[in-house]
């Protein structure tokens, strides 16, 4: 049983980030000129570590991407485009395990 939690787990967790990832790619306050910044948000699949399940999604390989999402001194306020993808689909992931649980 427990294996088939942490299966579950993985599934969703899986599910929700690349719903994040589209939605932060594709998200109109992207800043875009080469499409460097929208073509550096991935994810990673979801592994287990301990007795935790562990995601992680978001702009790897683009240095700029968080003073973007943060802002600067000289760009308060930034332009968020992770933080409103992750407000947006993190609430699906709770119903995302459950339908994997019965998949599963």
């Amino acid at each position: 049983m427990r294996a088939k939690v942490f299966r579950a787990a993985k599934r969703g967790v899986d599910v929700v980030t690349s719903r994040c990832v589209v939605a932060a790619a594709t998200r109109p306050r992207v800043p875009y000129e080469f499409g460097v910044l929208q073509r550096s948000i991935r994810m990673t699949p979801a592994i287990q570590v301990g007795s935790v399940v562990v995601g992680a999604w978001g702009s790897f390989a683009v240095l700029y991407a968080i003073f973007l999402e943060l802002g600067t001194v000289k760009m308060p306020g930034g332009y968020p485009f992770l933080f409103p993808s992750a407000d947006e689909h993190y609430g699906e992931l709770p119903g995302e395990i459950r339908k994997a649980m019965g998949a599963a």
